[in-house]
C-alpha cells in the first residue's frame, strides 16, 4: 500500500492518502513527482538508446541529470521541454537528420505522455512510461520487503543492480533515497498504527475463514 500511495500521480489529494498519512502529503506528492520524473527520463534515455542500437544498460548520468534539470523548470510549452530534451540527448553525438526527426517524435510522444500524466492526476498510458512505472515500483517494494539489517543492505544492493536491467541505471541513488524515505515513514506508520493496522488484519483473517453465507 505504501509504494503504491507515494507513486500515485500527481497532484495527490488529501482525500486519495490514508488518514494515517495525511501529514506526510506534501513528502507524499514529492516523492510522486521524482518518480514520473524517473520514469519520464528513463523512457526518453530508453527511446534514443533503442534507436541508436546502445546497450540499456549503459548509464547515461550525463543526458539523465540534463533531461531531469529540464523537467524540473517545469517549462509551459512542451516544445521548450522536448528542445532541452533533446539538446542534452544530441550533445557529443553526431546523428543524421532522419534519426534526429524520429528521434524528437518519440521523445515528444513521450515528454506528453509524461505531462498528461501531472495534467489528469492519471496512470500513464503510453506504453514505455507505464512499464517503467510498473518496474519501479515492483523495485521499491522489494527494498520494503525485507527484514533484518542485514536483508536490508542485501536488498538494496541486489535491487540496485536490477535497476541497470530494469531501463533505470541512471537512477540508483535517487530510487535509494525514495525507497529509505518509504522505509522510515513505514516504521513510523507501524509504530504508532500498530493496533489499528492488527485489528484490520484480524477481521481480515476473520472473514477469509468464514464459510460463505448459503443462499435460501
Amino acid at each position: 500500500m505504501l509504494v503504491d500511495v507515494f507513486t500515485q500521480p500527481t497532484p495527490i489529494a488529501a482525500e486519495q492518502v490514508p488518514a494515517m498519512l495525511r501529514l506526510d502529503l506534501a513528502r507524499i506528492n514529492a516523492v510522486s513527482t521524482m518518480a514520473q520524473r524517473i520514469i519520464t527520463v528513463g523512457a526518453v534515455l530508453l527511446q534514443c538508446k533503442n534507436l541508436l542500437k546502445r546497450d540499456v544498460r549503459t548509464q547515461w548520468k550525463m543526458e539523465a541529470t540534463r533531461i531531469m534539470t529540464v523537467l524540473e523548470a517545469n517549462h509551459a510549452s512542451l516544445n521548450a521541454t522536448v528542445d532541452g530534451s533533446m539538446a542534452a540527448l544530441e550533445a557529443g553525438r553526431c546523428m543524421p537528420a532522419a534519426t534526429k526527426t524520429h528521434l524528437r517524435a518519440l521523445v515528444t510522444k513521450v515528454l506528453s505522455a509524461g505531462q498528461d500524466m501531472s495534467r489528469h492526476s492519471a496512470e500513464p498510458r503510453e506504453p514505455v512510461l507505464r512499464l517503467l512505472l510498473t518496474r519501479l515500483r515492483g523495485n521499491i517494494l522489494a527494498r520494503l520487503a525485507s527484514g533484518s539489517a542485514s536483508e536490508k543492505v542485501k536488498a538494496a544492493n541486489t535491487a540496485g543492480s536490477k535497476l541497470a536491467s530494469l531501463g533505470l541505471s541512471e537512477f540508483v541513488e535517487k530510487v535509494r533515497h525514495m525507497s529509505d524515505l518509504l522505509d522510515k515513514v513505514g516504521a513510523v506508520d507501524r509504530a504508532a498504527h500498530s493496533p489499528w493496522w492488527d485489528a484490520v488484519a484480524t477481521k481480515v483473517q476473520q472473514e477469509e475463514l468464514e464459510p460463505p453465507a448459503q443462499q435460501s
